[in-house]
């Protein structure tokens, strides 16, 4: 029997195994997608450095974590109390990938957990297959979260069926910085979260702006990416890019999470879960961000990691 299992393969699983790889455990990770990090991937055009999700991040990282990581001078301000990585946040991915010791089973999805009369868990996969560990640590979203108590604990399953989210797309422009307006101004009628922005010199061509936009759009009322490049240009009044990259992530922004009943509901979740099994991820956060768009990693990365330390504990 294996002595842990994480489901799920994005900044808090994979912070949940780092923590785990200090030890001497028998640990699986399992990942339903092609590569590990979840919405945190970082793209390379034209000379410039693009992050699909978090770009902008809160600047609350534990200083000794990330030097475990060889990543102490990684990061630049982008403004007051905000950093951005110099490589992208896909570098904090990678960092995390090449200190992990644990097995990894890429493109296998988990349709139910359940206890072993014996002790321990159970995880059953869709391909029919079948594995067993002393404890499991859930690092998914709440949708699939729900999947996998179903059957096992309904009262977790009720819980989770209240998520709701939002459609948040991050659009990346790179553009002439001599040719942006002085002020870029806000369309009376532009359905936007934030804009953030950078020059650094590690993330864009000299004379270039970095630009990333978070936009609450229905994607279905542009017909492609470009359409939604042109209409932002147009919109904000901004040159054409250089190159430009459309994230679309449907559960970037889970909007119960700002509902009165969210701390509550975690709070019956976590009372409601085994001794053996963690539940942890930006769905679970309950400290909210006070800034559109600035994404509060250090809390998921400490989700991870205490989830780890329970467990090992346990």
């Amino acid at each position: 029997m294996r002595d842990v299992v994480v489901i799920g393969g994005g900044l808090t699983g994979l912070s949940a195994a780092y923590e785990l790889s200090q030890h001497e455990l028998d640990v699986t990770l399992i990942e339903v997608k092609r590569q590990l990090g979840g919405s945190i991937q970082t793209i390379q055009q034209e000379n410039s450095i693009l992050d699909a999700a978090a770009f902008a991040i809160r600047d609350s990282l534990d200083s000794n974590w990330l030097e475990s990581l060889e990543l102490s001078d990684a990061m630049f301000p982008l403004k007051d109390n905000v950093m951005a990585f110099k490589a992208g946040t896909g570098s904090l991915i990678a960092a995390l990938q090449s200190k992990i010791s644990a097995t990894r089973l890429m493109r296998m999805a988990v349709s139910s957990i359940g206890e072993l009369k014996g002790g321990g868990y159970s995880i059953c996969m869709e391909n029919g297959l079948m594995f067993d560990a002393k404890a499991l640590i859930l690092a998914v979203p709440a949708r699939y979260a729900e999947r996998m108590f179903y059957g096992y604990i309904n009262d977790i399953t009720a819980q989770l069926l209240d998520y709701h989210y939002d459609t948040l797309l991050r659009v990346s422009l790179v553009c002439k910085t001599k040719d942006l307006p002085v002020r870029i101004s806000t369309p009376p009628d532009m359905a936007y979260s934030f804009i953030h922005r950078t020059e650094h010199p590690a993330r864009v061509p000299d004379g270039y702006t970095l630009l990333q936009f978070g936009m609450r759009i229905d994607p279905k009322r542009l017909s492609s990416d470009d359409g939604m490049v042109k209409f932002l240009c147009e919109g904000f009044r901004l040159p054409k890019p250089l190159t430009s990259h459309v994230a679309h992530w449907s559960e970037a922004d889970p909007v119960s999470c700002y509902d009165d009943e969210h701390k509550a509901r975690i709070g019956a979740i976590r009372d409601k879960l085994p001794e053996g099994i963690k539940l942890v991820g930006s769905d679970y956060c309950l400290d909210m961000p006070a800034k559109q768009g600035v994404a509060h990693l250090d809390e998921r990365i400490q989700q991870g990691i205490e989830a780890a330390r329970q467990v090992i504990g346990s």
